[in-house]
């Protein structure tokens, strides 16, 4: 609960984030695309030896590069880029 807390936190920031932006700006090119519907059921298993076969994250020490901890593996880039695209597809 509190990891989720955290998240709709942070999602608020950024889209106040944004927000201010496009006042700054006066325009409306900044914007924020949610992936996490796309993310669903695929976020890291939060047990130390738990399986993270679904997930689309990249969980720390798990091997492979550092840089790459916590960021999404190739499942969840492609996840991502289908977002974007539709977003961008329909908001033209």
């Amino acid at each position: 609960a509190k990891l989720q807390k955290m998240q709709q936190d942070y999602t608020q920031m950024q889209s106040n984030l944004i927000a201010d932006m496009n006042q700054k700006t006066a325009s409306q090119r900044y914007h924020l695309v949610d992936i996490r519907t796309a993310f669903a059921g695929h976020g890291m298993n939060p047990y130390r030896y738990g399986s993270q076969a679904n997930t689309w994250i990249n969980p720390p020490f798990q091997g492979g590069p550092i840089m790459g901890y916590i960021h999404p593996n190739q499942a969840g880039w492609d996840a991502e880029a289908a977002v974007l695209s539709e977003y961008l597809r329909t908001h033209r």
